[in-house]
């Protein structure tokens, strides 16, 4: 029985290490590029900065922002946009030492009033993936904190170097529309926003999870040329264009949680717990597994599911794990001394 309850800890076991290593040796690529992914913003000394929102992805801190920024330029890191990873893979501009890509979905007022002074300060745009005509659910997640950038706001911020590309027009869970309406919301969005800021539009953040083969073949057909949305992680300048994955800081981290996010440890640490929180996406579908996830940062269960608390716990139970491991080799030790 002993030998059984070993073979069922180190299968699982080798599994589990396998592909944390396989994770881990892709960070120490030379040539990663960063992606960062934010929402909205708000001021560190407002009323909103101080209670805790349900999904603290979705908000950074002003002061925080600051820092990620600051430590980013005091570490040589170039922001560049889509075209321009577009041009360095074609060869056509060259890579720098490092780089990061700033990238901000949906389009709120906020990150016009609160990020674009901060990245301008250090010299730096980012790229905005908007939206056009957002659901009901989507205004309703922000009213009386923020709201969506008019026509006329995306328009300045493209006039001095900010990127606007496309979130598609209603923020749709896109996996759950047919086909003709699938090619609408990618369509009009580009149409739209060209018209807008008087750029092409050749990149696409998928909003909400609607992450399928279809959709993105939808996209690579209409003409997008990158996609993110899909995976949390650093990119490499190999990578698939129509597969990005990008980091997302909490609202409560500043610079010193960004490097440690950036080291290969702290890499490794982030994209496998992101990939586990996936999972319900995976098997419920896109609409449920964030209704699940929604469920789980209000529940009780927040204090041990939670964004700021599921590092925590998760690393506790690969502790157990491994504690029960050992127990159990102890023990199959001590049963065959004579």
């Amino acid at each position: 029985m002993m030998s059984v309850a070993l073979l069922a800890w180190a299968l699982p076991t080798a599994v589990l290490t396998l592909w944390l290593l396989g994770i881990f040796r892709a960070q120490l690529a030379t040539d990663r590029l960063v992606i960062l992914a934010f929402h909205r913003f708000v001021r560190t000394d407002s009323p909103d900065a101080t209670h805790s929102d349900s999904e603290p992805a979705w908000v950074t801190e002003e002061a925080n922002f600051e820092e990620q920024v600051a430590w980013l330029a005091r570490e040589g890191f170039t922001a560049i946009d889509l075209d321009g990873l577009a041009a360095i893979r074609s060869g056509q501009s060259p890579r720098p030492a490092r780089s990061v890509i700033f990238t901000f979905d949906d389009g709120y007022a906020s990150v016009a009033d609160i990020a674009a002074p901060i990245l301008m300060r250090y010299g730096m745009t980012g790229t905005i993936f908007a939206l056009l005509d957002p659901d009901a659910h989507s205004r309703d997640l922000i009213r009386g904190k923020d709201r969506f950038l008019q026509p006329k706001e995306l328009r300045a911020l493209a006039d001095v170097g900010w990127s606007i590309q496309s979130h598609t027009v209603t923020h749709a869970i896109l996996t759950e529309l047919p086909d003709a309406q699938l090619d609408w919301e990618l369509r009009e969005s580009a149409f739209c926003l060209h018209q807008i800021t008087g750029k092409a539009v050749h990149h696409l953040c998928l909003p909400r999870g609607g992450v399928s083969n279809r959709v993105i073949e939808c996209a690579r057909r209409l003409g997008y040329r990158t996609i993110c949305g899909l995976g949390k992680g650093t990119a490499r300048f190999s990578s698939d264009p129509l597969q990005l994955p990008r980091l997302s800081p909490l609202r409560h981290q500043g610079g010193a949680a960004l490097r440690w996010m950036l080291t290969p440890v702290g890499a490794t640490i982030e994209i496998a717990l992101a990939r586990l929180k996936v999972v319900p996406t995976r098997l419920l579908g896109a609409r449920h597994g964030y209704r699940l996830r929604s469920w789980l940062y209000r529940s009780p269960l927040r204090a041990v599911f939670g964004p700021r608390h599921v590092k925590r716990t998760a690393l506790a139970l690969v502790a157990v794990w491994f504690v029960l491991g050992i127990w159990t080799l102890a023990h199959v030790g001590a049963a065959g001394c004579p």
